[in-house]
């Protein structure tokens, strides 16, 4: 059996592309986005609230731009409390 585990991140890498991630943006909780890199920029791609579009939503109706993805941008575009999801076995439960 998998169990979904939630790690926080503070800043935004290359290797983050397209991973599922719950946060808040722009004053609204999503529990449902992914991490989007476009021409340097990330985005946080969500159903939830109108940003800045980039070319490919990764199949959400929203984006919202983030910078670079340091710490700083991030809370400067109101990106707070990101969370990725991991997956461990649980070997008692299989």
């Amino acid at each position: 059996m998998n169990i979904d585990n939630k790690v926080q991140i503070f800043e935004l890498h290359p290797n983050l592309v397209g991973q599922e991630i719950e946060c808040e943006v722009g004053g609204h909780v999503t529990k449902n986005a992914k991490i989007q890199l476009e021409e340097g920029i990330y985005y946080i791609c969500q159903n939830v609230i109108m940003g800045s579009e980039c070319y490919n939503n990764l199949g959400y109706w929203y984006s919202w731009q983030v910078g670079d993805g340091t710490p700083a941008s991030l809370e400067r575009n109101e990106v707070f409390d990101i969370f990725i999801f991991t997956q461990e076995w649980d070997y008692d439960n299989n």
